[in-house]
């Protein structure tokens, strides 16, 4: 009959400290089963981490006794499990160990493209996907006097991550507006973009009405208009 492989024991998950990326070291015992085919990292949100959870990372080197688990999100507790895989397919699970991932990084910064989109009174802005996994918002500030911070207007501020970019209306006509899009995780910490001068375009005046019936003198006439 086969038999399934002795497990192995989960030793730690241990939160990388910066300046790395945030990350969990996971480390185990080494598998003495000589049906040995590989360790199969598993993670879940609950401490009952089975089969159905995700799997984060698979090493077929018996002495490979490490992984490690870029894809966390700072903030959140995770919950790990090693399963030993044999050749035949059966699997056994270790132990489970927790690894709560402190959220202490700022996100990184977009850039603020170049504006596509002036006109009279609007400019239209767009700026590159955040890519944190602790990503809360991004916040939009505006100045016309340069070296926007976060104390100037806020223009507005958008939650959804997939929403990167905006419509600025009601602005005045040839006047120069600086931008910055700040990125705020769900810890309240925020990284500003470049920031970005933008001219909106000079309209032309509305033309005047001449009126009729101007005196004429012999040496000259007198127009008036609105």
């Amino acid at each position: 009959a086969r038999r399934a492989p002795d497990g192995v024991t989960l030793l730690s998950a241990t939160s990388v400290p910066p300046p790395d990326n945030a990350a969990v070291l996971i480390t185990w015992s080494q598998s003495t089963d000589g049906d040995f085919a590989a360790y199969r990292i598993l993670r879940g949100t609950s401490p009952t981490v089975g089969a159905s959870d995700k799997l984060v990372g698979t090493v077929t080197n018996r002495n490979t006794l490490e992984f490690r688990d870029t894809e966390v999100a700072e903030g959140v507790t995770y919950h790990y499990r090693v399963f030993v895989r044999a050749s035949t397919g059966l699997e056994t699970g270790s132990n489970v160990v927790s690894s709560a991932v402190p959220n202490v990084r700022p996100p990184a910064a977009v850039t603020l493209n170049e504006a596509d989109g002036v006109s009279f009174t609007r400019v239209t802005l767009d700026w590159s996907r955040s890519a944190d996994l602790d990503f809360a918002a991004y916040r939009v500030y505006r100045n016309l006097t340069g070296a926007v911070d976060a104390s100037d207007e806020l223009v507005a501020e958008i939650t959804d991550r997939e929403t990167h970019f905006l419509v600025d209306d009601g602005l005045t006509e040839n006047t120069e507006y600086f931008y910055r899009v700040y990125v705020r995780d769900t810890a309240g910490f925020t990284t500003p973009s470049n920031e970005r001068g933008i001219r909106t375009r000079n309209q032309a005046p509305a033309a005047v009405t001449l009126n009729s019936g101007g005196s004429v003198t012999a040496s000259g006439v007198t127009l008036s208009w609105s």
